[in-house]
């Protein structure tokens, strides 16, 4: 009567916890409703992962609404969402060129790098009032995060047209960078400097005095050299003249000189005299006359030097060029060689795809209670046995979970001994049966599964032994059947099975039979619940909760 009354108890006691929990959960995750201050809106997606019924919609990190319905046109979505008559959204106008402007948006964000998302809105500000049933105009689907992939994503079309410049490139600084790469190269430019420096120093000195000279010595526009020439043309000239003048006298006289002839001797003399005058100024000016000219041969002779140079060093710059872009040399091989590139392009794909399989774990919580009642031995008090659970789900096909196992279930080892026995009697042999019980504790689980349909198989290991179990789930996944068999070290393998039962989101009884290969001996019930939610939930039950404020 005592453990039928204690059980009873139990029993109430789980059954307040359940209907606490239910209330808490669903208080917690109420939603807006669909009364008279509410009104549905609807808008396209390309991509909904991360929303699902229910999914919060807020302004300025205020609630507003959710989304309501999810429906599939085609290739893209049709999200029906409510919000509350409070919040205006507007269509927005078309400017010139058609594009829309002040408009109302839908874009999705992501509440953390765990996968949860929510929709941020944005109310427009100008154009008409949208009204129920209308469709919001303009939808983000891409979170920051995903920008960021896609931007790494472009980033690898740059890498051909980097590759392309850099070549482009190192044809100019592959030998530049050899030169400077060692002493003597750093010497020598330090010495085609210094020449460059000097030969330029005195070929603007050279310029300098030549222009001083052509300006103010003899050799300047006016000087005594340019009238000297001058009057040399005009004496030519006079002497032609003269000569006509000659010719015409010949012919007319041999004998006498008249007064053309006359004049012929005149101008004859005075060309006598200008020559000498002529020859004076030259004697008298020689010494200016060459340094002049010796100054001018001078100043070619240093500019056809540094150009002689300059060339050496244009040749020298084609052949490092030529050298980098045949690869030679250390900047030759790291701007011709494409391994960094690979490598580069290479460890993207890989940080890419871990981060795409971060972003899709899931982590699951379970955690359940059961009492067990012995069946053999109805005067033992009932037994507590809790599990909680943590489980690592990449994809819905396959998890990894970690349990420890409470409770005050003691392992019963059953063995045999047979002893030979004293004083001849017969049969000679003593045949003994032990119960070993070892004590209660901590024990751990670590199993594998994988799932087929509708059938999960798991091995590894089960309260600290080697073991197995197969699941099978029904009706959308709320009932499920299991057994497991496991501590096979011992005589007798331990065989269990299970019925649980998920009859709201989150909470489940729990109710089965344990050391089923052993009904008169170990045989036991066990009932009871258990509550499991994933990391998700939690991200939406912290969203939905409200605020507490400490103080005043």
């Amino acid at each position: 009567m005592n453990n039928v009354r204690a059980a009873m108890g139990v029993g109430l006691f789980v059954v307040a916890a359940v209907v606490a929990t239910l209330v808490f959960v669903g208080y917690s995750k109420r939603g807006i409703g669909k009364g008279d201050g509410t009104y549905q809106l609807h808008a396209t997606f390309d991509d909904v992962t991360g929303i699902g019924e229910g999914t919060k919609i807020t302004v300025a990190g205020v609630r507003v609404g959710e989304v309501e319905a999810m429906a599939l046109k085609g290739q893209v979505v049709d999200v029906r969402v409510r919000l509350v008559t409070d919040v205006k959204v507007w269509s927005g106008v078309r400017g010139p060129t058609g594009q829309l402007k002040s408009s109302a948006s839908l874009t999705r964000l992501q509440a953390s790098l765990l996968g949860d998302s929510y929709l941020e809105l944005g109310v427009g500000a100008s154009g008409k009032q949208l009204k129920e049933g209308d469709e919001i105009p303009l939808v983000v689907t891409a979170t920051a995060l995903q920008q960021t992939l896609a931007k790494m994503d472009k980033a690898a079309d740059i890498i051909p047209k980097i590759d392309q410049i850099t070549s482009d490139v190192a044809k100019v600084t592959h030998n530049a960078a050899q030169v400077l790469g060692s002493d003597s190269g750093a010497d020598k430019i330090a010495q085609i400097t210094n020449n460059l420096v000097e030969a330029s120093a005195a070929l603007a000195g050279s310029t300098a005095t030549l222009q001083d000279r052509l300006s103010k010595g003899i050799l300047a526009p006016g000087g005594d050299l340019d009238r000297g020439l001058h009057g040399f043309a005009d004496t030519a000239t006079k002497l032609s003249e003269l000569t006509d003048k000659v010719d015409k006298l010949v012919g007319r006289t041999s004998g006498t000189i008249d007064a053309g002839g006359k004049s012929l001797v005149h101008s004859i003399e005075n060309i006598a005299a200008v020559t000498d005058e002529v020859r004076d100024l030259i004697g008298k000016n020689r010494a200016g006359v060459d340094s002049s000219i010796g100054t001018v041969s001078t100043a070619l002779k240093k500019v056809q030097d540094a150009l002689g140079r300059v060339d050496r060093v244009m040749e020298h710059v084609e052949n490092v060029t030529a050298d980098v872009d045949a690869g030679k040399g250390n900047v030759g091989r790291l701007l011709r060689d494409d391994t960094l590139v690979k490598s580069a392009e290479s460890i993207m794909a890989s940080s890419s795809t871990l981060l795409k399989k971060y972003t899709d774990l899931e982590i699951g919580v379970d955690y359940r209670l059961a009492a067990h009642a012995a069946l053999y031995n109805a005067q033992d008090p009932l037994k507590w046995q809790s599990h909680l659970t943590l489980r690592l789900q990449p994809n819905p096909n396959k998890y990894v979970s970690a349990t420890i196992s409470s409770n005050n279930l003691p392992v019963i080892s059953t063995f045999s001994r047979v002893t030979n026995s004293a004083g001849g009697s017969d049969p000679p042999l003593v045949s003994e049966t032990f119960t070993d019980r070892q004590p209660s504790g901590l024990r751990l689980g670590l199993q594998y599964a994988r799932r087929f349909g509708s059938v999960t198989l798991r091995g590894g290991l089960i309260e600290s032994t080697a073991g197995g179990g197969v699941d099978l789930s029904l009706w959308r996944d709320r009932l499920a059947i299991s057994a497991d068999m496991f501590r096979f070290t011992e005589d007798r393998p331990r065989l269990r099975a299970s019925l649980l039962w998920t009859f709201v989101p989150h909470l489940y009884v729990w109710m089965g039979a344990d050391e089923l290969m052993y009904p008169t001996s170990r045989m036991s019930l066990f009932y009871g619940g258990g509550l499991s939610f994933t990391d998700n939930d939690l991200l939406v039950l912290f969203a939905a909760s409200p605020k507490v404020q400490i103080g005043n």
